[in-house]
Parts: structure tokens; sequence; C-alpha cells
């Protein structure tokens, strides 16, 4: 499974990367400008993402604009939706803008992230990957 993660605090991309990197081949982006480009290069390429975990509070571009870019460049591209799995320390921070209800994203895993809430959800959304050490 290939997976792009963004976030913007440095210590929260280490974590995340070593919880991600079990589950598959995982990019780093600390930020929404720099996610979006490493998402229309994998587009451009045909090396498309499985999965995309997305931090809601960034600064400069947000996780919810960031998120709503991705989608525009998947609808303009004309290809299968991605697979979002927002993430963030508060849960109002997603639920309170109605983009569940929209289907912008596929999942919410609430801060601190383990293995098991990540597995959990991939299994919810039907990715499939190994477990690695």
């Amino acid at each position: 499974m290939k997976i792009l993660c963004i976030d913007d605090g440095e210590d929260e991309r280490k974590i995340l990367g070593k919880l991600l990197f079990r589950f598959g081949d995982c990019v780093m982006a600390g930020d929404g400008f720099n996610a979006i480009s490493l998402f229309t290069k994998s587009l451009n390429t045909n090396e498309l993402f499985d999965l995309i975990c997305l931090d809601v509070n960034m600064p400069v571009l947000n996780g919810i604009d960031t998120l709503k870019a991705i989608r525009t460049h998947e609808k303009i591209k004309k290809v299968k939706r991605t697979k979002i799995i927002m993430i963030s320390a508060m849960e109002e921070d997603v639920n309170c803008w109605g983009l569940r209800k929209d289907f912008m994203y596929d999942a919410y895993i609430q801060k601190p992230l383990g293995v098991k809430k990540i597995e959990v959800e991939l299994r919810h959304l039907g990715l499939r990957f190994v477990l690695g050490d």
C-alpha cells in the first residue's frame, strides 16, 4: 500500500511515519502545498496513493483546504477517489464542518494515534495491507 502522510509538526511526522511504515510505503509531507504537489505528481505518473492521512490543523494551507484541493485534482484527472483519513487532536475540528456528510473524507482518527486505531480504520475502509514490524 502506498500512503501519503501530511502533518506540519516534525515530531508528529516522525511518530506517524513509524506507525504508517508498518502498513506500507509512506511518503511524508510537512504542509498542504507540498502534499498537493506530491499528490499531483502521483497522478501524472500514474503511481497513485492508496491512502492519505491528513492533519486538520496546519498553518498556511490547512487540512480542509488541502482535502478540497486533492478532491478537485481527482475530478479533473477523472481518477478513483483516494481513501483519506483526517487526523486531529480535537474531534470537533472535522465533524463541525460537515465534510464527512459530503463524503470528502473517509474516516477520522483522533490523536494520539496508535497501530490498533490505524489498523481498525484501514480494515473498515477495505484497504489491504500486510502489517510489518
